[in-house]
């Protein structure tokens, strides 16, 4: 409780800004650190007993403590024989364990013993190249409109709040109709997506196809209205991409305003990067429709574009040729012994 009482008065000076948090506890501990907490602060919600380390959760007995502090004749032992003596049957009990005069069952100092890496779930369905660089991922309803969930998450509204986000964009697009008519591919497509947005006629518990999010349409539409950086990581043979702003100068700090999206089949996880961590290249209708000041957002991320194109084309092999010797081979001396000369 300490440590995460620690944590959580940094959680007004570090937000949700994972890099200035640096997130050290969550390795090391395996508790939640600062920024996580401040981000289920804004939210309302708490710590979830899964977010937390098995480590923790193992129960400690220490006479040693009660000693100090005056009460020596207070003992885990007369509780033991009363919970023996009310199961006498019970295998676990049939051998009472020795106790020396210091009774303990600690377990070990969490600084000398490592935390074992935590399960991260969904990560088999993410690009191998972004598989060292994810912090976690989470799941979202999985019939209900989960990829606008994602979003609302992300923008500290909580999941159940995605019919804002669909509303804003509804909005947004109305307003500003001529101005993503190029990206959108006209009047028909700009339709067919105000309409996705609206709650289906009839009622079901699972959303039609059609009002799923789609992207990178939206992602665009997403990225221009809140300022975001929309990463749209693809299963399979999907080609992972990212979307900036179309219109807009970025603020003083653009590494925070990563949405990262997991797309894998039919569903939409929120997906938490680490700092500096590579991001997919930009889609090609970002660069045809976008404004001129713009192009600050993509020159901040350039560097990790360039590193996770550099990773993909290894995991595919088209790595650069290596040097040979063919411009000065290698030939056997005419006179037919082993020694070998160059030409």
């Amino acid at each position: 409780m300490n440590y995460i009482f620690k944590q959580a008065s940094r959680a007004k000076d570090c937000c949700s800004d994972s890099k200035k948090c640096g997130c050290v506890i969550r390795r090391t501990h395996g508790l939640s650190c600062a920024c996580v907490i401040a981000m289920k602060l804004k939210v309302g919600k708490g710590i979830q007993l899964d977010e937390i380390n098995t480590h923790w959760k193992r129960l400690s007995f220490e006479d040693d403590v009660v000693e100090e502090e005056g009460s020596p004749h207070v003992s885990i032992l007369t509780e033991w024989e009363h919970v023996d003596a009310r199961f006498p049957d019970s295998q676990a009990l049939q051998t009472k364990p020795s106790f020396d005069k210091k009774k303990s069952a600690c377990v070990v100092n969490p600084s000398s013993s490592p935390v074992p890496t935590q399960y991260i779930p969904f990560i088999d369905q993410i690009p191998k190249v972004m598989k060292p660089y994810i912090e976690r991922i989470v799941n979202m309803d999985g019939n209900s409109y989960c990829g606008y969930r994602v979003v609302a998450e992300n923008l500290g509204l909580g999941s159940d709040s995605y019919r804002l986000v669909c509303l804003a964009l509804i909005k947004k697009l109305t307003a500003k109709r001529n101005d993503y008519l190029g990206i959108l591919e006209g009047k028909n497509r700009l339709q067919v997506l105000i309409d996705s947005l609206y709650p289906p006629k009839v009622k079901t518990s699972i959303a039609p196809e059609e009002k799923w999010l789609t992207v990178p349409d939206l992602g665009h539409v997403i990225a221009t209205l809140y300022g975001k950086v929309v990463v749209v990581l693809k299963y399979g043979n999907g080609f992972s991409e990212t979307c900036f702003p179309l219109r807009g100068r970025p603020s003083a700090n653009p590494s925070s305003r990563i949405m990262c999206l997991g797309l894998i089949p039919n569903h939409f996880v929120h997906v938490f990067l680490r700092p500096r961590c590579p991001i997919p290249l930009t889609t090609p209708q970002w660069k045809s429709y976008r404004r001129s000041e713009t192009q600050a957002w993509e020159d901040h991320f350039v560097a990790r574009q360039c590193m996770f194109n550099e990773l993909e084309n290894i995991e595919k092999g088209d790595q650069p040729p290596k040097e040979t010797n063919k411009n000065d081979p290698i030939v056997c001396d005419d006179d037919g012994d082993d020694m070998l000369k160059t030409n």
